[in-house]
């Protein structure tokens, strides 16, 4: 949307968005973090955390696989990292996410268990012959 004008390319951007994706009163908001885009994400995150304190933020992707323990352990708006294969682990997220649970059951999630972080076991990885074609 940054490229539509939606949003302005400077600070202002933080807020807009956040108060953008606020309007569509989110449980959660899932973000795919590549090296480049990992400093925005982790600051709009504050932003949606400060003015919708419930929505369940969790990231995925390779720099988040990367990084997962330490970017759940210093950044209290992000509520999970899913690590490696976010495919296979959307169903469970989903569930936990939408009934309200822990992360405990969802493949690959690193997140917070009374100020304690913890890492699941990864979900299997998908065989690139079962990855459908687009």
């Amino acid at each position: 949307m940054l490229k539509q004008g939606r949003f302005r390319d400077d600070p202002s951007f933080y807020d807009e968005a956040a108060d953008f994706l606020c309007v569509q009163d989110p449980t959660a908001c899932l973000f795919t973090v590549h090296g480049v885009n990992l400093a925005i994400i982790l600051q709009l995150a504050e932003r949606l955390k400060k003015l919708r304190p419930t929505c369940r933020i969790v990231l995925g992707g390779v720099a988040a696989t990367l990084q997962a323990e330490t970017i759940v352990e210093k950044f209290a708006a992000v509520d999970a990292v899913i690590k490696h294969e976010g495919e296979s682990a959307l169903p469970e997220l989903l569930n936990a996410v939408l009934d309200e649970r822990d992360f405990s059951k969802v493949p690959g999630a690193v997140y917070r268990r009374e100020n304690q972080v913890v890492a699941n076991p990864p979900a299997p990885f998908i065989a690139a012959a079962d990855i459908p074609a687009p």
